[in-house]
């Protein structure tokens, strides 16, 4: 699933020392308590924010663990997260384990996909539509 990860965010456009196998594994170990972990976090939230139109936001200049993962809850609920160990449950249990941490990055990473996907088709069909009025 790291290798997944890993293709996703590449293919996404993020660019970090976290693209690179080992300082993904020790960003996972650490969950919400690395730097990098964190970082790539926040830019996936931001970026979901911007093409969802989202009112919820994960904020980078939180430094409280606990605000943290309230943000993380309420973004996560706003999205539909299918995955209960991620919102459900005592919140400062959430993003405990590395597999848990994992596959909230996962989640998010294809969220931001489906919406990049479902803008490109938009911006499509806007221009057929453009050419079609104009006869062409």
């Amino acid at each position: 699933m790291e290798a997944d990860l890993l293709d996703t965010l590449e293919a996404l456009g993020y660019q970090c020392p976290l693209l690179e196998e080992a300082v993904l594994n020790k960003a996972l170990e650490a969950g919400l308590t690395s730097p990098d972990y964190f970082q790539v976090l926040c830019w996936l939230c931001s970026q979901i924010k911007l093409l969802g139109g989202l009112e919820e936001s994960v904020s980078s200049l939180c430094d409280d663990f606990e605000s943290v993962q309230l943000e993380v809850s309420g973004f996560l609920k706003e999205l539909s997260c299918p995955y209960p160990t991620l919102v459900t449950g005592d919140i400062k249990e959430r993003l405990k384990s590395r597999e848990d941490c994992l596959t909230l990055l996962l989640f998010l990473a294809t969220e931001l996909q489906a919406l990049q996907i479902i803008k490109k088709k938009k911006k499509s069909e806007e221009r057929g539509v453009t050419s079609a009025l104009r006869g062409g």
